[in-house]
């Protein structure tokens, strides 16, 4: 039996230690670095999407108000400082650090972070992650056209500005530092609209974008004169390679420094001549099974538990995953706060989960479709272990490969009836996966569709809580509701990914899912 340490501690394990900006580098040109990577399919603009592939070259390029450190605390990016806050928690005052500018030599001053909240809950396009900023005074207000500016959001110079919010929302910080709140320039963007995360990028990172092509890859190119000195690599390819087999072939012919490795490809790599190229990166996330419950049959309880039953989780871990991932029964990953110690799902059983489907009134069975990205073939190994388990237990289950585009359309309209798929939080708090999957507000964007009008009311009050035990408890009673109670989530394993890394590359970081390669160097013959 594997020995359980916390998702923060194997975080801090895996990872090389990131070195500090602007520190003495072995800097030189024509260093190049080749990552593959599965195409996500949209363009480089976090405004329309929440894909962490986009987000390891979006990062790259544009930079937020705050980071999280390899610690995931809060630090300073393009703000001077932490902000002040009122005694009420309503009030924040911020000041930026003066002298950044763009990669088109605009400086960066406050109307551009305005015009991030102007753009976000804009009433012709709304950012598909508002939702986690629409606590700020007036958002709601502005994207139904009832006013023609955010009221929360008042510039005092082109370098301070204050943030009033609706009501407290104690990780309010947090999402400031998620890639979702990435300051671009407003005028650059106004003149190249149509253009934007494809032909034009402009942000104040350490690289610029040099070109998209949809179906080739992203060039990125290091700024030469970055505030705190330039970036160590001078280009960055991230190239689509959505066969994992081809990818991997291409890094074994010495075309790719970095590519993803495979769970059923783990093995054979770790007795072969590459294995000193693997690296192992846990995320603060958790591998489940989502069931629908606007389904027919799903929406009865006693099939959600029947469901539970007709799952070996053990069998898929040690044949699907090798072995290399821990089973678990909470939704909530390890080190997380609000993680209730006390969970606990059914093990396998298939005569019990017969006998439960009589009882809900499907004597013969229920018949339910999952659908999964055809990209990804552990999912797909996954669906063809889980229908054989579940035929044995009354599952009748079809089994759908989709295109990633038309499974994230369909499950954002909340039209997937079942569907596996592994979650992390951005940051260390609970409000950022609970209020993502169960409130009744976003469940549909997960395919849940779970409304509960408890749940709703303790997500509600943990968002304006302060870090406490008794926050804590609330989320504790959601993840006793969400989980054992109504069965809403089937969590099954930890998350862990794998890369191969060829030796040249010094100090690849990957925190929780997102390359971050401007500390990266490549060592030369």
């Amino acid at each position: 039996m594997k020995k359980k340490i916390t998702i923060l501690a194997l975080l801090l394990a895996t990872m090389v230690t990131i070195s500090c900006p602007g520190a003495n580098r072995n800097v030189s040109k024509g260093k190049t670095l080749t990552v593959a990577m599965q195409n996500p399919k949209t363009i480089l603009d976090m405004h329309n999407t929440q894909f962490f592939i986009v987000m390891s070259m979006f990062d790259h390029m544009v930079q937020t108000l705050y980071e999280f450190d390899e610690e995931f605390n809060v630090i300073p990016l393009l703000a001077e400082d932490m902000p002040t806050i009122s005694n009420d928690g309503l009030l924040y005052s911020f000041k930026l650090k003066q002298g950044i500018t763009f990669h088109d030599g605009s400086p960066l001053t406050t109307a551009d972070v305005q015009f991030l909240f102007e753009r976000m809950f804009s009433p012709d396009g709304i950012g598909i992650s508002a939702a986690s900023y629409d606590m700020i005074l007036g958002a709601k207000e502005f994207t139904a056209g009832k006013a023609t500016e955010v009221a929360g959001f008042r510039i005092i110079d082109d370098y301070t500005f204050e943030i009033q919010l609706e009501y407290p929302f104690t990780p309010f910080v947090h999402n400031l530092a998620m890639s979702y709140a990435g300051i671009i320039p407003k005028q650059t963007f106004l003149a190249n609209q149509k253009d934007w995360g494809s032909k034009v990028l402009v942000g104040t990172g350490y690289y610029k974008l040099h070109s998209y092509h949809p179906t080739a890859g992203v060039v990125l190119k290091v700024d030469e004169n970055y505030r705190d000195g330039r970036a160590p690599i001078d280009t960055i390819e991230f190239r689509f390679i959505d066969d994992e087999s081809t990818a991997l072939l291409e890094y074994a012919a010495g075309n790719l420094d970095i590519v993803d490795l495979p769970f059923e490809q783990y093995q054979d790599y770790a007795s072969g001549k590459f294995a000193n190229d693997i690296h192992h990166w846990s995320r603060l996330g958790t591998n489940m099974i989502i069931a629908n419950f606007d389904d027919p049959a799903f929406s009865n309880p006693l099939v959600r538990q029947a469901f539970a039953y007709a799952i070996d989780r053990d069998a898929i871990i040690e044949q699907v995953y090798k072995g290399l991932l821990d089973r678990v029964d909470n939704f909530l990953p390890e080190g997380m706060p609000g993680r209730n110690p006390n969970i606990k799902l059914p093990s396998y059983d298939p005569v019990k989960a017969k006998e439960l489907l009589a009882q809900a009134g499907f004597p013969e069975g229920v018949k339910v479709e999952a659908i999964y990205r055809s990209t990804n073939h552990s999912d797909g190994q996954f669906w063809t272990m889980a229908q054989a388990q579940a035929k044995e237990a009354g599952f009748d289950i079809t089994v759908t490969a989709m295109d990633r585009a038309m499974q994230v359309e369909l499950m954002n309209s909340g039209k997937i009836p079942l569907m596996v798929t592994g979650w992390s939080a951005s940051y260390l708090d609970p409000d950022d996966l609970f209020y993502t999957f169960f409130h009744s507000n976003w469940s549909h964007l997960k395919s849940s569709n779970f409304r509960d009008a408890e749940v709703d009311a303790l997500l509600d009050a943990g968002q304006r809580a302060p870090i406490s035990p008794e926050r804590d408890a609330m989320y504790e009673r959601v993840e006793k509701i969400v989980v054992e109670r109504d069965l809403a989530v089937y969590p099954y394993s930890n998350t862990k990914e794998f890369n191969l890394i060829k030796p040249r590359v010094i100090n690849p970081v990957r925190l929780n899912g997102i390359y971050h390669f401007w500390t990266t160097d490549i060592q030369e013959n």
